[in-house]
């Protein structure tokens, strides 16, 4: 019986090299010399195709590369078309963009979107860098504005946007004297690097222990340290203590470092209605706390500390410093880290201070209350700067306190405890992790529209789970002023809803980054939404203010005053992109009422120093110009 024949596409075969196995070689082989002169089919086996191994040969590859000419042609044909097609695009884009940017020879302004800025040539080496300059940075129909809610580019204040806007407004750009603001409105540009009360060599006096323990007595009653809990009353009085009787140790000075910050706060919050405040040495008692921040800053962690960090981080964000309210709220965390404040207290010791709490008891709880103001406030500078969090929330237990949410429900008629709504700020926290943080860049659209929708979702059940008398509406008309039951002393009742709505303007407006229409100029019907619900939302919030005549406006100017501007710039953003709206009539007059706000509101409900008069008077100044711009392009 003859011996079966392996077949060539066997891997089985042996090999006279060390008994091995041939290979086949992977993919599409060439034939060798041998079977290619006889037409025979080679296997491709290595290091013998089956022809040469049965035949005492080895496989030889002489022969050279022979391309198909009509092959070589086709190759050739479809690099010259891409290249033709190629610059064809290019002189079509190029051409496209000169008809955006220059202005209507009619003399009307276009109602197309916003442009997209061009990247010249000098800037192809440069595309690494793309990612980072784009980090926090909001769009408005993907013209790119600046950092969260217009921090760094405002278009009204930066060079390249007075510029964008003189084309679009057919005014021109601006010459270079012919307005002048030095920074951004809602940040305060009068505080001075180094006072002068800096330059003495001695600290200000404390008052009397009996006037401070005066003080204490009413701020332990008044709503503002209800809602923020920057004192606990037990451990302060230690700290008086030692204010007051260990003078000459290094304890005192820390102490009196946390009586200062305590002092200057009270004022810049006008904690008493009999006592003239305005004749209170503010400025001697900050200039005390910069003096001995040295020592705060080489303490060791303790709630004393960490309390006097955080009364300095609110009192500077009141006076509208946010660059030194970033730096020292970064120390303020690190020692909250240290102090484990950032990990829940556990079950047997959370809730509500009491008077029969233990003194550890007492220390542990207020430290964890140091922590969520510290974490709303982050979160807040966060949505206003674009710049990364303090706070990772991953690295981080947050268990709301077991009251928390308890309290919430009973609306805005009792005074909350801890600032702001926390369920909100984490919502914050998360879209700028999703919408703004680096890996966000590299999203596709429909990732993109997918976590928009995701934190819109969220969003709008933290929304509804508010009382129906507190709820945030999703319109707002002048006849619903009358229907708003917002007590005028709840200072949470004004900030919630004007957070919801800011918070609201930037989920929506990241969908301006979408590709498919900053190179497409499509508008799907996702897009043109979440446009609209920005821009509904900037409407919400002026009028709201405008209307809601029985909330005072109270003594922290600086933190107010970020909404109506930053809502503005939004609204006068969309009139001058698309002046030919149906709503920019309306919206016209929501930015004129928005200027009667800051004008009758700001300018005489604020007791303010010189300098920041000055500054209050620069702020209507734009509020003027933004009015006078719209309505060249909308009349």
């Amino acid at each position: 019986m003859s011996q079966r024949r392996e077949s060539p596409a066997s891997d089985a075969r042996p090999s006279e090299f060390g008994g091995g196995r041939t290979q086949i070689r992977g993919g599409r082989h060439r034939a060798c010399d041998a079977c290619h002169q006889r037409k025979i089919k080679c296997d491709g086996a290595t290091p013998q195709c089956d022809w040469c191994r049965h035949h005492g040969g080895i496989c030889v590859f002489s022969r050279g590369h022979h391309h198909n000419p009509r092959q070589m042609r086709s190759i050739k044909s479809s690099k010259t078309d891409l290249v033709q097609r190629l610059e064809r695009m290019e002189q079509i884009l190029t051409e496209n963009f000169q008809d955006r940017t220059e202005p209507s020879p009619q003399g009307g302004c276009s109602s197309r979107p916003l442009l997209h800025p061009r990247v010249s040539k000098s800037d192809a080496g440069k595309s690494s860098n793309h990612d980072v300059a784009n980090v926090g940075q909001i769009h408005l129909s993907s013209y790119k504005l600046g950092d969260i809610n217009l921090f760094h580019g405002v278009p009204f204040l930066s060079r390249e946007g007075q510029k964008w806007i003189g084309v679009r407004s057919e005014e021109g750009e601006p010459q270079k004297d012919n307005y002048k603001f030095p920074g951004l409105p809602w940040v305060n540009q009068s505080q001075d690097s180094r006072p002068e009360s800096l330059l003495r060599s001695t600290l200000e006096e404390l008052p009397p222990r009996g006037v401070l323990e005066s003080y204490l007595g009413k701020s332990q009653q008044s709503d503002f340290f209800s809602f923020l809990p920057l004192t606990e009353p037990v451990l302060f009085a230690a700290t008086v203590e030692r204010a007051y009787n260990a003078s000459g140790t290094y304890q005192a000075l820390t102490a009196k470092a946390s009586i200062f910050a305590y002092l200057a706060l009270r004022v810049l919050i006008g904690d008493s209605e009999t006592e003239n405040l305005a004749s209170q040495p503010v400025a001697g008692y900050e200039a005390a706390c910069r003096i001995l921040m040295p020592d705060l800053f080489a303490a060791q962690p303790s709630s004393e500390i960490v309390g006097t960090l955080m009364m300095l981080a609110v009192y500077q964000f009141g006076c509208g410093n946010i660059h030194t309210t970033d730096i020292i709220m970064s120390l303020a965390a690190r020692f909250l880290f240290m102090l484990g404040a950032h990990l829940y207290p556990g079950t047997d010791i959370d809730g509500p201070p009491i008077e029969s709490q233990k003194l550890e008891a007492r220390r542990v709880l207020y430290q964890r209350d140091l922590f969520w103001i510290c974490y709303s406030l982050d979160k807040e500078i966060m949505f206003r700067t674009g710049r990364p969090p303090i706070i990772n929330d991953t690295s981080c237990d947050l268990t709301f306190p077991a009251y928390y949410l308890e309290q919430m429900s009973l609306g805005p008629h009792i005074v909350w405890r801890l600032p702001s709504d926390l369920r909100l700020s984490i919502i914050k926290s998360n879209a700028y992790e999703k919408l703004y943080s680096p890996q966000s860049l590299h999203k596709s659209d429909a990732e993109l529209f997918k976590d928009i929708r995701e934190l819109d979702n969220s969003l709008e059940s933290w929304r509804l789970s508010l009382p129906v008398g507190f709820r945030p509406t999703l319109s707002f008309s002048e006849s619903m002023s009358t229907k708003l039951e917002l007590p005028p002393w709840n200072i949470s009742a004004l900030m919630v809803r004007l957070e919801y709505y800011h918070c609201m303007t930037t989920i929506h407006q990241a969908s301006s980054r979408s590709t498919n229409w900053t190179y497409k100029r499509r508008v799907n019907e996702g897009l043109l939404s979440s446009i609209e619900l920005a821009l509904q939302s900037s409407r919400c919030q002026l009028r709201f203010l405008h209307s809601a005549e029985p909330i005072s406006v109270p003594n922290i100017f600086w933190v107010v005053l970020f909404y109506p501007l930053s809502a503005a710039l939004i609204l006068f953003c969309h009139l001058v992109s698309d002046p030919t709206a149906p709503t920019a009539s309306s919206d016209l007059d929501i930015l004129r009422q928005c200027l009667n706000f800051i004008g009758e509101k700001f300018t005489k409900s604020v007791g303010s120093s010189e300098k920041q008069g000055v500054h209050i008077q620069r702020v209507y100044e734009v509020m003027v110009e933004i009015v006078r711009r719209a309505e060249s392009v909308v009349l």
